[in-house]
């Protein structure tokens, strides 16, 4: 199963023009040999269009499922992980400025490191499906040296850093991939290379209409899957999330 889950990976971290424009050339190429083949290999005589029909409800049902599950898990993931990124950058916040009043030199390059970090390193390696055990290093050196500071610099430090390690928890697990879509990409990509086989069979009054037919049934099935797997990668290509809240930190910095 990882090898559908590492193609789904793969295909979000593609620009949107190019997967956009494969998605549409796929399609009518699909769409286009597919008539061909059953018009000229397998011939009108050759279909039963009653038990077409059938098959393309059933799949079609069989289909609509698999990917509302995917399509939630997806809007899910980026709902909480949008959350939870917005509220480790605005904690962040808090101590950059606390730290900068009592020892920029100090506590501030700390809290900058980490930031930097997070945005150079951490993210783009979530987006590859693994964690990076540098960032985690860094927000260990800025915990334990911000932890160990006078309570007269700030009263609130210790539940402002409880706070950072929950959300930063939470953010890291919802990041990494779920062994579950392993098997969810193998279901879509049955789902949607089945539908473009059925789509096919589909007739019209005449071939240019069956292929258009088809066509147009093959890209709305590759369509849905490639918004499905951009949804359930947060962290990678053109719709990925943005950790403005902590970038604005190395702005200010």
């Amino acid at each position: 199963m990882e090898m559908f889950a590492s193609l789904a990976r793969w295909i979000a971290e593609q620009p949107m023009a190019v997967g956009g424009t494969w998605a549409v050339m796929g399609s009518a190429l699909a769409g286009l040999a597919g008539t061909m083949f059953v018009t000229f290999v397998i011939g009108p005589d050759g279909r039963d269009i009653t038990l077409t029909g059938l098959k393309l409800e059933v799949l079609g049902q069989i289909f609509s499922g698999l990917l509302v599950f995917v399509l939630v898990h997806g809007a899910i993931l980026q709902y909480d992980l949008r959350t939870l990124i917005d509220l480790e950058g605005r904690l962040l916040t808090d101590l950059h400025f606390t730290a900068r009043r009592a020892d920029p030199e100090g506590l501030g390059i700390l809290v900058e490191r980490y930031a930097s970090m997070v945005v150079e390193r951490e993210l783009p390696a979530l987006a590859g499906g693994r964690h990076d055990p540098a960032t985690q290093g860094a927000f260990d050196d800025m915990l334990v040296t911000l932890a160990a500071t006078p309570p007269r610099m700030a009263s609130d430090m210790g539940e402002t850093l409880a706070q950072l390690v929950d959300i930063r928890t939470k953010r890291l697990v919802r990041s990494l991939p779920d062994p579950l879509m392993g098997y969810a990409w193998l279901g879509v990509a049955f789902a949607t290379a089945t539908t473009m086989v059925f789509a096919s069979l589909v007739a019209g009054p005449s071939l240019i209409i069956q292929a258009m037919l088809s066509t147009l049934m093959s890209l709305s099935a590759v369509t849905i899957a490639y918004l499905a797997i951009l949804m359930n990668h947060p962290w990678s290509g053109d719709m990925s999330i943005s950790a403005r809240a902590i970038m604005d930190i190395l702005r200010w910095g």
